[in-house]
């Protein structure tokens, strides 16, 4: 197989250990050791064995093998895969053998106690013992990736790692007998990512319609990971639904979005693009946040307003206080959604209207007493380019917070999805949106909402090319993009190379490309 056929980080081990100095390290025999330091004195750490990232660390020694042949490149793997080999515990159900690979430390989280098994880390470590198996033609490897995949064939209830239900299946990252299911999107997704990709290397082997189950679960539940202006991380048992973990904007709702674009190149299936545009809008907000003041401009300034959560938040102690957000053209909005840092420092008492120039504000909304951290408000649609909070009181921190503003409008502003393999936090292809661009591959496509700016997408400019073949088909469905009714072909043989979107046929917008000069200066920009 080639060295890209399999899941991981697409890096030199080099690589994966400077890009996580101060949390990885090796020991004497070369493993990977994780260093968890104590949230309380960050002094302190101790080592631990986490059989995920381990696998992550032979997988980049084995594509490194696999393009060089180099002598450390393959020390590196099998020093990983012994260790995990030695680990191992193996247990049998229903005359089915499998390996599992247990935590030892507490996911405090969760309160998850060890020990505990991940099916995450399973498809992981099985895709590193394929990877090992196929470039050095070890029988032991093939049959320890055999096994350990069979993990996901088992449920939590009997020391497996899966979730079943009517026809479906879920891969749990986080699993142990007796414990509710969690059920993290992300590691869902990659454990559906390392199965596919073991039954390509191995189709002789009876997974499939485990894949099929997996495929079901994700399309029955996906709909409930929407959380209206990002994705949840999990669906924790002990919490209501609101109160689920979120997925912050360049970190897991990116990371969900990316998945989900490859589960619909894999299936064909569009319910899954449909919510990889909805999760990319999420990642593209596209709007200008202003305040009245804040407690501290570089620590804690309106840029904070970001969706990005964890410590990034804006804060104020005078009250009464203002944000503004400012959409940067006339949209039809109907809400707003409010994500604050604290209990204490959730706005409490405030107000909301709107503006289309700036100057005339029309009252629509006086909330009081409010105590949620994450909190939407609803009007009639109204159009509306700038949306102003009024704060009055928080719930007795004196220093009002806020993570993220969320403005609900009509239009789906900033949806794009792109090749998988072409997008990465950094660039994501919602910025062909903005003046900066997307830096697209040399092949590749990009799918769109026209109405992803108002009035319209009239046209795709690829920047930093003069060479180049451009497809673009439109339809009223994703379903209607693959049928590819509405084909327009176009040839670049200057830079920039402007090509038309066609009118009609539709919002759904299917770009593709080939033979573009794939320099550090080429970008992809959408406009009128």
């Amino acid at each position: 197989m080639p060295a890209d056929h399999w899941i991981g980080p697409k890096i030199a081990p080099e690589q994966y250990l400077d890009s996580n100095r101060g949390l990885y390290d090796v020991d004497r025999d070369g493993v990977l050791v994780t260093l968890y330091r104590d949230r309380s004195e960050q002094t302190s750490a101790r080592l631990e064995y986490n059989p995920a990232f381990i696998a992550n660390y032979a997988i980049t020694a084995c594509r490194e093998y696999i393009q060089t042949g180099a002598h450390s490149a393959a020390k590196i793997l099998h020093a990983q895969l012994s260790w995990l080999l030695r680990h191992a515990e193996h247990r049998e159900v229903g005359g089915r053998t499998f390996r599992r690979y247990p935590y030892t430390f507490e996911w405090v989280k969760y309160k998850l106690s060890p020990p505990w098994v991940s099916g995450f880390a399973q498809a992981l470590v099985g895709t590193a013992f394929a990877c090992g198996a196929d470039s050095t033609g070890d029988p032991s490897y093939s049959d320890a990736a055999v096994e350990t995949f069979s993990a996901l064939k088992v449920s939590t209830a009997s020391g497996g790692v899966t979730t079943f239900g009517l026809d479906t299946a879920w891969f749990e990252e986080a699993a142990k007998e007796g414990f509710p299911s969690i059920k993290i999107l992300n590691g869902h997704l990659t454990a559906m990512e390392g199965l596919k990709s073991f039954i390509e290397w191995k189709p002789d082997t009876d997974f499939s319609d485990l894949y099929r189950k997996a495929v079901n679960g994700t399309r029955v539940l996906l709909r409930s990971f929407d959380a209206g202006y990002l994705s949840y991380y999990d669906h924790f048992p002990p919490n209501l639904p609101q109160e689920w973990g979120l997925s912050g904007r360049i970190g897991y709702n990116s990371l969900h979005l990316i998945q989900l674009t490859d589960l619909y190149r894999v299936t064909g299936d569009s319910y899954f693009l449909r919510y990889a545009l909805r999760f990319a809008e999420y990642e593209s907000p596209l709007h200008l946040v202003t305040t009245s003041g804040s407690t501290s401009a570089d620590t804690n300034g309106p840029d904070r307003i970001n969706m990005v959560l964890g410590n990034d938040y804006w804060s104020h102690s005078v009250f009464p206080t203002s944000v503004l957000v400012d959409l940067g053209e006339v949209f039809q909005t109907y809400g707003i959604s409010l994500v604050a840092h604290t209990d204490r420092s959730t706005p409490r008492d405030f107000l909301l209207s709107v503006s289309i120039d700036g100057l005339g504000f029309r009252p629509l909304r006086d909330v009081r007493r409010n105590t949620s951290m994450r909190r939407t408000i609803g009007w009639a649609q109204t159009p509306a380019r700038y949306v102003r909070l009024d704060i009055l009181s928080d719930n007795g921190n004196e220093n009002v917070t806020l993570k993220g503003v969320y403005v609900h409008r009509r239009e789906t502003m900033g949806a794009a999805v792109a090749t998988p393999m072409a997008m990465s936090v950094g660039n994501m292809p919602g910025l062909a949106f903005s003046r900066r661009g997307w830096h697209p591959p040399a092949s590749g496509w990009l799918i769109f909402r026209r109405s992803g700016l108002p009035g319209g997408v009239r046209s795709a400019m690829f920047v930093g090319t003069s060479s180049g073949e451009i497809t673009v088909n439109t339809a009223v469905t994703p379903d209607g993009i693959k049928a590819r009714v509405k084909e327009v072909r176009s040839r670049c043989s200057a830079s920039p190379c402007r090509v038309p979107i066609p009118d009609g046929g539709g919002d759904f917008v299917f770009v593709e490309w080939a033979g573009l000069d794939a320099g550090p200066d080429l970008r992809l920009r959408l406009s009128h």
